[in-house]
């Protein structure tokens, strides 16, 4: 760690993709200063792609990551097992493949695991169908999925470890939970899974925020301002 922290001392220019990791870099690398925050933007195709009228919702919740531990695929799983009639869809592969499909049995969750095999256009169709987006990952430096969703009128539950309270706006644009804490976030789940009104106006919340905050356009911006600096 001793090689590291002189190393990044010698650094130009550090950029912090959200304040969270800001913080982290200041406190670990022991920095004189906080890392300025430029936050990424989506991409640009799915963009283009959330003005595309995909015609009516689906009757799941979406989660987009690997399926790995980190991202608590499992959680959500357990959640969802509290929950009459949830079901949950995930666009991802990874180690935890097998073990999740098991636990989905388990609990008796309908869990539909899309593999990374699809199209912008598919990805965009299943955003723009889901009720809600939900994000549990137990780090998460800032986390782009709730952003995406955003750009598809979705509100999302996220979880506070990290970045992601730094995009939602609790009780807004969607609702901030602790990734371990199964009860509350079924409670989440069932909130708007249950309210067609409380998801739209969310929804529409979600949109403007990121089309104001979250944009690959502002992005690029504030990047090269930041390093012309």
């Amino acid at each position: 760690r001793a090689v590291d922290i002189h190393a990044v001392k010698r650094y130009s220019k550090i950029v912090a993709n959200s304040k969270f990791l800001s913080r982290f870099l200041k406190r670990i690398y022991k920095l004189d200063f906080v890392p300025p925050v430029v936050y990424p933007g989506p991409d640009p195709m799915l963009e283009q792609l959330s003005s595309k009228d995909f015609v009516g919702e689906g009757d799941y919740m979406l989660a987009v990551g690997p399926l790995i531990p980190l991202k608590n695929v499992d959680g959500m799983i357990q959640a969802a097992s509290k929950v009459p009639s949830a079901r949950l869809v995930v666009v991802g592969e990874g180690q935890d493949r097998v073990s999740l499909e098991e636990s989905a049995d388990r609990l008796h969750v309908p869990l539909y695991l899309k593999g990374n095999s699809h199209s912008e256009e598919e990805l965009a169709m299943l955003y723009s169908q889901c009720m809600l987006h939900i994000h549990l990952s137990l780090y998460e430096p800032f986390g782009l999925t709730p952003v995406e969703a955003g750009l598809f009128r979705k509100a999302s539950i996220v979880t506070n470890r990290g970045g992601p309270p730094e995009i939602i706006v609790e009780g807004e644009t969607g609702f901030i939970v602790n990734p371990r804490d199964y009860g509350m976030i079924a409670k989440r789940m069932k909130e708007l899974l249950s309210n067609p009104q409380l998801r739209y106006e969310m929804g529409q919340k979600a949109r403007k925020r990121v089309l104001e905050n979250f944009t690959l356009e502002r992005s690029a911006k504030q990047l090269l301002a930041e390093v012309e600096a």
